[in-house]
């Protein structure tokens, strides 16, 4: 059904699709079969529609509830890993009931060879509730995960796996969790907080506005997004934090409310912080100082993924980055959020007769039966009978070791990483270590190369930031699935770059400069580009985009929701933009 609606004067902002192919417009028609005229008309009241995607959202010209159409790249992209996530998730479900089949564990082996007293012959006839041993193998696996690092109630083996949960922290208008809901497959519940009423308000509008669906599937609230994510521990597979400047806030809690094995999602938009423009407020947030230097927007990711993992340790957790970007004026990480300690069940070859004896004795209480046995399997363990096998906090006391402080030549440039701990071999047979501070300093009082001081920032991450097996994934998915990403070229171009060594050729300085006193000796390591230069040569042949402009002007931070534009900008917009964003 098609129908025109007679709407206040033009806001100026529609345009033709530009040669990204960014399918993002704003009309004042809409195709929706889902609702009359009447309710639409009603619902739109001096509203206008934006698509994007395959769902449509309304806005008013007021500005009461925050968008920018130039995060549609940071949609997009998003979307595309939460594909891959859910496909990754299957997979290794799939792998953990193959592990079940093969090693099924063996408890409370009722059939002895040796002679059972008569009076535990009597108790197990006389038990009301079944089989003992059938009783013992269901509540054990209830109560123990066999994936080891996850405790998520949605990978246990016992049936079939749970759609992955999603939850939207700072929704606005709720388009980015309305996509989600709408375009990725196999997506279970998505909730979207504020703790605006206005925003709410036209997140449910647009809930209505896409039809049954996405009403089936996305649920809105107002919601202190802190306090909401404090009070459901562990209760969401995927946590979205895009928060308009800084998510420093929000981490603590956003840590706690991830599954174990689910996926975190965060951008920072404050990047003259985390950059270097104030390194004491980027200390007060992410507890890192920055330095300005021509990798500062590295640097930033790196913060950011430090100050995650900070956070995570607190509570045992710790993080597993798949994907960090910098594009436009933000950056988005993308990590996995597992916990420390773990415990899985180990096959049984034999079990001793007093064991059997106590499981006779406990049949008729089950929770009794558990806490024996589970005491039991701790001695067996000990003892190097076998049993659970639970993970030290050797994961936890690795952490240091992806930290590191950074010394920056304020000459040259050049910099040196010092590990924040290290590992120390104790010399025992079973070749273990003990994890101790790191040595330091890593670098002389004045720069080898040309002479001067050293200024010191971080700590930063410095372990790696990406998983090149899910980056090759998700770029093979995105370009199969091209025509249903609006962004397709930009992000294509930016997971082609993050898949690649770039090379920088080395420029002529002057005699006086500190780079030609670096060049003026001999090179230690011996650098082999061939790899490299093999992928670059395989990407040119394929005539694929790197890095591609804005598609139009002012494509940037746009002002927060509430915020009027006066002709007092004019020097900073132009009057021309004045006319179009007034």
């Amino acid at each position: 059904m098609r129908f025109a609606i007679r709407a206040a004067p033009p806001l100026h902002l529609w345009r033709k699709s530009s040669r990204l192919n960014l399918s993002v417009s704003i009309s004042f028609v809409s195709s929706s079969a889902q609702f009359d005229t009447g309710d639409v008309g009603e619902m739109l009241g001096g509203h206008s529609i934006i698509k994007e995607g395959e769902v449509e959202i309304l806005m008013n010209s007021t500005n009461s509830v925050f968008y920018n159409k130039a995060q549609v790249n940071n949609r997009d992209l998003s979307i595309s890993v939460l594909r891959n996530f859910i496909s990754k998730r299957s997979e290794e479900h799939a792998a953990m009931l193959r592990k079940k089949v093969g090693s099924e564990p063996k408890v409370c082996d009722c059939t002895s060879d040796e002679p059972v007293p008569q009076d535990l012959h009597s108790i197990e006839h006389e038990k009301p509730d079944g089989d003992c041993e059938m009783k013992l193998n269901q509540c054990l696996e209830e109560s123990s995960p066999m994936l080891e690092g996850s405790h998520d109630v949605s990978l246990r083996p016992e049936g079939k796996i749970k759609a992955p949960r999603v939850l939207e922290a700072l929704a606005a208008s709720g388009l980015r969790a309305l996509r989600y809901a709408c375009e990725v497959d196999g997506i279970g519940e998505v909730v979207a907080l504020d703790n605006d009423e206005v925003a709410i308000e036209a997140c449910k509008k647009n809930i209505q506005l896409n039809g049954s669906l996405v009403s089936s599937k996305v649920v809105a609230h107002v919601a202190d997004a802190r306090v909401y994510m404090l009070t459901h521990p562990k209760e969401f597979d995927v946590v979205d934090l895009d928060p308009y400047g800084s998510p420093a806030a929000f981490l603590d809690s956003a840590v706690q409310t991830v599954a174990d094995g689910g996926l975190l999602m965060c951008s920072a938009t404050d990047m003259a912080v985390l950059a270097g423009g104030n390194g004491g407020v980027c200390f007060s947030k992410y507890g890192s100082y920055p330095l300005k230097g021509k990798y500062c927007h590295e640097m930033a990711l790196r913060i950011l993924l430090a100050c995650i993992e900070s956070h995570a340790n607190r509570y045992k957790r710790y993080i597993v980055p798949i994907l960090s970007i910098q594009m436009d004026f933000y950056v988005r990480v993308f990590v996995r959020i597992f916990t420390f300690v773990s415990c899985r069940l180990m096959t049984y070859m034999t079990v001793p007769l007093k064991e059997k004896d106590i499981f006779f004795l406990a049949a008729h209480d089950v929770h009794f039966l558990i806490y024996i046995y589970v005491l039991f399997s701790l001695y067996n363990y000990i003892s190097g009978a076998g049993g659970f096998i639970c993970s030290s906090a050797s994961a936890m006391k690795r952490s240091p070791l992806k930290l590191s402080y950074v010394y920056q030549c304020v000459g040259c440039d050049s910099f040196y990483l010092q590990n924040v701990g290290r590992t120390v071999s104790k010399g025992h047979k079973n070749n273990s270590e003990r994890y101790a501070p790191g040595l330091g300093p890593a670098v002389p009082q004045e720069c080898s190369d040309c002479g001067k001081k050293f200024n010191m920032g971080g700590p930063i991450w410095s372990a790696p930031i990406h998983d090149q097996e899910w980056v090759a994934s998700i770029l093979s998915s995105v370009e199969a699935m091209k025509d249903r990403y609006p962004a397709y070229e930009r992000i294509s171009a930016v997971l082609t770059a993050v898949s690649e060594v770039k090379i920088h050729p080395v420029k002529s300085r002057e005699a006086n400069q500190s780079g030609s006193v670096i060049l003026s000796k001999e090179p230690i390591v011996q650098a082999n580009f061939s790899e490299a230069v093999e992928r670059l040569r395989k990407r040119q042949a394929k005539k694929a985009p790197r890095f591609l402009p804005n598609p139009e002007k002012n494509w940037g931070p746009k002002s927060k929701a509430g915020r009027q534009v006066k002709s007092n900008h004019q020097p900073v917009v132009g009057p021309h933009n004045l006319n179009e964003l007034a």
